[in-house]
């Protein structure tokens, strides 16, 4: 067989392969507009036959050339582009046969422009943390996509704390979209170096660096990314090596989403990508049970808790005799959570804690609140878990300290779902120090 033979039978084989593989999609509901694939296939049969039949010169053997980069780039952006409502509106993401949609960073991704500008994602915390630092990256991923066409990519850096070990498992674990993603990306030493200049302009009182460009929640988001695209414009830079996915300048944050414009402004989408994975469940509440997360007590200001008898009396004031009331606790043994177990008992509230298990059964058990569920507002545990749950109410509380200079966390949200089911609010705190002593008599 002559070698020109050769390159029109593989040509062929292409094109039949692309063919049948859009035809399959379609069968499943994936491809819903047929005729704009075909049209993007026959733009791709004619750039191969041409490949086959002129070749590039280059090769002594004649043999089809490996498509550039750029080249590839160009044609997976078309395929995801004619893909993505439809997957959008289903809720299901494409994640086989080749296709990824809007999967950025992992250790295999060679599906991605290398020539993207970076948002690199200190990670810190443990779960719930994780979750918000994520979903910022996604929501400035989604912002300079459909506000300025820019199509960037996700660099994600763990702490160095051993705990990342257990985040890394929960999220994986319990999140199938992010199995994929290499939360060590971003530990490398040309990064790190990146970074240390970034802290010393920030000692300096300047937030952007030539190099390294900081978005905060303090500084409108389009002014910084503006910024940062003029800068990227000027001149750029790739980093770390042919595996590396970061170019300077990039863009990077230490903020989570949680309360602010991110979620409000793409919580649809925070929720596709967010779906939970039920095997990580044990249990969930009864219908007509309310819930209450306890989140521990700390002793620094911002993060107080109400007294036993105010969470009873106050929060749950509305509650009736022979009501019911779960409660969620890190610490379900301790003696103030049993203390807010027998106020209730008072008021014959049918008050239960729930049974120590892992953190991401309680997650579960938190999300799959129907009634209403009652929490600290500082606590993204919980607030997480309202997000991505479907409770009718969900309650973020402050306890305020009079005489200390309590951080109030509240935020109001714009999204119609949000709006109707968070409310946050505000109390006046009576804890003494006695509330912070095991009663006498008891071990």
């Amino acid at each position: 067989m002559s070698t020109g033979t050769k390159n029109s039978f593989f040509a062929t084989t292409v094109c039949v392969a692309l063919f049948c593989f859009v035809r399959a999609l379609t069968s499943l509901g994936t491809v819903q507009n047929l005729q704009v694939f075909d049209t993007e296939l026959k733009d791709i049969a004619e750039s191969v036959h041409s490949l086959s039949v002129h070749g590039t010169g280059a090769d002594s053997n004649n043999s089809l050339p490996k498509a550039k980069p750029d080249d590839v780039y160009v044609l997976e952006s078309k395929t995801k582009a004619a893909v993505r409502e439809s997957s959008l509106r289903e809720s299901t993401l494409v994640t086989n046969a080749g296709i990824e949609f809007r999967k950025p960073i992992w250790s295999n991704a060679s599906s991605f422009d290398n020539g993207a500008p970076s948002i690199l994602v200190q990670l810190n915390g443990e779960l719930a943390n994780y979750l918000g630092f994520i979903a910022k990256a996604f929501g400035l991923v989604w912002w300079l996509e459909r506000e300025y066409g820019v199509n960037p990519t996700i660099v994600l850096r763990h702490q160095q704390h051993p705990k990342w070990v257990g985040a890394h498992a929960d999220v994986t674990r319990c999140f199938p979209y992010l199995r994929d993603f290499n939360f060590g990306a971003g530990n490398t030493r040309d990064i790190s170096k990146e970074l240390s200049v970034l802290s010393q302009s920030h000692q300096q009182s300047n937030g952007t660096a030539e190099r390294v460009v900081d978005i905060r929640s303090e500084v409108p988001y389009d002014k910084t990314i503006q910024s940062f695209l003029s800068l990227y414009a000027k001149s750029h830079i790739h980093i770390g090596g042919e595996k590396s996915r970061i170019n300077i300048p990039f863009l990077t944050t230490k903020q989570m989403s949680c309360r602010d414009l991110i979620v409000d402004k793409y919580y649809d989408d925070i929720r596709r990508i967010y779906r939970f994975d039920k095997s990580c469940c044990v249990d969930v509440p009864d219908p007509d049970e309310s819930v209450f997360e306890r989140s521990g007590l700390r002793k620094q200001p911002g993060y107080e808790e109400l007294a036993p008898e105010q969470v009873a009396n106050e929060l749950f004031a509305h509650l009736n005799p022979g009501d019911k009331v779960a409660i969620i606790s890190r610490y379900p043994n301790d003696f103030r959570t049993q203390m807010i177990v027998g106020a209730f008992e008072k008021r014959k509230i049918r008050a239960r804690v729930v049974e120590p298990r892992s953190g991401v059964a309680d997650f579960c058990f938190l999300m799959h609140t129907q009634k209403e569920m009652v929490g600290t507002a500082w606590s993204t545990y919980f607030l997480w878990a309202g997000l991505l749950g479907n409770a009718t109410s969900v309650r973020p509380y402050t306890a305020i300290v009079p005489g200390r200079n309590s951080k109030i966390d509240s935020h109001n949200f714009t999204h119609p779902d949000l709006k109707s089911r968070f409310r946050f609010e505000h109390y006046i705190s009576n804890f003494t120090a006695g509330d912070l002593r095991k009663p006498k008599g008891e071990q």
